[in-house]
């Protein structure tokens, strides 16, 4: 019972230091194939632009609005109502580290007609700006909504083409140059705003492209060794040496504890079924023993008298009775 046992032991141990030895493989198989470099990108300065219109409506005495004179944040600003339109632009550019730069900046108004016609309205002066860290600009300029509308009505009578909605474009243009570390930078940044006169759609004014802003970063792409994939491989190498060399000693164990199959055992697993164990046999001195040649003949004994073969291991030998009244037959191996 105790090799038996011991055999199941060494072919479990070798089955799972096989599958072991399979699955180290693999994955250094897979892991030779992942790739030991990567690309990363390495930045080394950020700069962003941003920017924000905001503007003020002054109305003509009006009774909706109670006679005000400047229209709050919540209210519509009704084409007839509105005076002036008070625009003002700001921008700020901000890097880290700190860079010298300049910058030169104008800001434009258009008008404009989905009919194809554009007039410009405003164009500040083109100006420079130098710093070597943050930069703040400030423009304002106002807007006169009847002036606006007159030069409408006169495009519109000259052309004979009429619009539901025209628009008033206002565009900032600013351009960067800079200098970070060996790097030279040239970069544009054109906010815009847009006022729409919607004449069939309320006839009111709107107001869009607030705010703007973007960052950008500079720096360069660098190859670096993926430091992981290396020693997982080295890893995966060692364990499949290792289980390689143990599942080739627990074969050699396996291999070398098999014993071969002999006649009596075969006889045994014949005769399964008429063989009973015991734990010991008294002496039958009065009785007469006979011993047989083999198994076989015990076997015929055991159907013919209907007794069960017992089966006795004493002093490393294996011994098979058939008591029958008093004669004992024997057969020791």
């Amino acid at each position: 019972m105790i090799d038996r046992l011991s055999a199941r032991l060494r072919i479990i141990s070798l089955i799972l230091l096989s599958i072991l030895f399979v699955a180290s493989a693999y994955a250094a198989y897979v892991l030779q194939s992942l790739p030991d470099e990567e690309t990363r990108f390495v930045p080394e300065f950020e700069y962003e632009h941003e920017a924000e219109f905001s503007y003020t409506v002054t109305l003509w005495s009006s009774t909706v609005y109670e006679n005000r004179t400047t229209l709050m944040p919540h209210e519509i600003a009704f084409i007839p109502l509105v005076h002036l339109v008070n625009v003002s632009f700001s921008y700020r550019l901000s890097s880290e580290p700190g860079m010298p730069h300049n910058i030169t900046y104008r800001v434009t108004c258009y008008l404009e007609s989905p009919m194809g016609w554009r007039k410009t309205l405003i164009s500040t002066p083109t100006r420079l700006n130098s710093d070597h860290s943050a930069t703040s600009l400030v423009e304002s300029f106002t807007l006169n909504i009847s002036n606006v509308e007159g030069l409408i009505r006169a495009i519109e009578k000259e052309t004979k083409t009429y619009a539901p909605t025209y628009y008033i474009r206002i565009v900032a243009q600013i351009n960067l140059t800079a200098t970070a570390g060996s790097r030279q930078i040239r970069d544009d940044f054109n906010p815009e705003m847009m006022i729409k006169l919607l004449y069939q759609e309320g006839n009111r004014l709107s107001f869009e492209g607030l705010k703007h802003e973007r960052r950008n970063t500079i720096g360069e792409y660098v190859v670096v060794e993926i430091a992981w994939v290396e020693q997982a491989r080295y890893g995966s190498y060692a364990l499949s040496v290792v289980s390689l060399v143990a599942t080739a000693y627990a074969a050699r164990r396996t291999w070398e504890g098999r014993k071969p199959t002999s006649s009596l055992r075969k006889a045994m697993k014949k005769y399964e079924d008429l063989i009973v164990d015991s734990t010991g046999l008294e002496e039958w001195r009065t009785r007469a023993r006979i011993r047989v040649r083999s198994m076989n003949d015990l076997a015929k004994i055991s159907e013919q008298t209907t007794k069960p073969i017992i089966h006795e291991q004493k002093l490393g030998k294996d011994i098979f009775y058939v008591v029958d009244a008093d004669v004992v037959y024997q057969f020791t191996s």
